[in-house]
Order: structure tokens, then sequence, then C-alpha cells
């Protein structure tokens, strides 16, 4: 992400916590019309529009941006996206009363998430943290 976009994306995130929803999305809407945004960008900023959109009790809505956001996150095979997407799901679901999709949901992420923590990436960067461990506990005897 450009330096700007990254800061403004941050200064909306910032505007969220800080409870000001209306400048936040104004802001996410803003940097949303830049051309030059990456597909991570783009999810990045649909994502956060979601969450200003629950904020305002726009459950409807910003379920369709976190449906929208899950499609990209599948195509790319981003799982920690996709499993991130499916727990606002699962949040907008909660509010709209859709119980039984609830569960369906929660099943699916853990799946995911046992499937994501086994990965062999993952497993690698945990081997090589298990490694550095390791030795700094083979320095300190």
């Amino acid at each position: 992400m450009f330096k700007s976009q990254f800061k403004n994306l941050h200064e909306a995130e910032q505007l969220l916590l800080e409870g000001k929803i209306e400048l936040a999305l104004s802001k996410v809407k803003q940097l949303e019309k830049e051309n030059n945004l990456a597909k991570e960008e783009e999810i990045a900023c649909k994502i956060l529009r979601s969450n200003l959109l629950f904020k305002q009790g726009d459950f409807r809505n910003s379920l369709d941006l976190v449906e929208e956001s899950l499609k990209t996150c599948q195509e790319n095979e981003d799982q920690l996206l996709i499993i991130r997407c499916l727990l606002t799901k699962v949040r907008n679901y909660l509010q709209l009363k859709k119980f039984d999709d609830c569960d369906q949901l929660l099943e699916q992420v853990e799946e995911l998430h046992k499937k994501y923590v086994q990965t062999e990436k993952n497993i690698a960067i945990s081997n090589q943290q298990e490694a550095i461990l390791l030795n700094y506990k083979g320095e300190v005897s």
C-alpha cells in the first residue's frame, strides 16, 4: 500500500476506535475511489467499511460487503482473511438473528483454522521459533 493510502486507512481505523464513524466512513470511501489499490488493499477497505456499517447498525449492508470480500479472498486463497471474513459474517448473522447459519459458519471457521495452523509455512515458522528458543536456552545454561 502506498504510504498515503496506508495513512488514510490507519486514520480511518483510529476514527472508528474514537467512535467517529461518519468521518471514518468518509475516509474509507475516499480511499476506495482510488484506482491504484491492490486486491489486499481493496479487501482491507471493504472489511473496515463493513465494520463501520456494523457500528451504525446497518447489518445487511455490512454483511453484503463481507460477502464480497469473502469471494475475493477465496479467489486469492488467503486463508487468514477468509477466516476473518467468516467471523465478521457470523457477527452480522447474530444481529440479523440467523442463528442456524452461525453454527455452520463457526464449524467452517474452526476447520479452516485447524488447516491454517497446520500448513507448512506456519509449521516452518513455529519450528524456526522453537530453534531460536532452544538456542537461547543453550546460551543461558
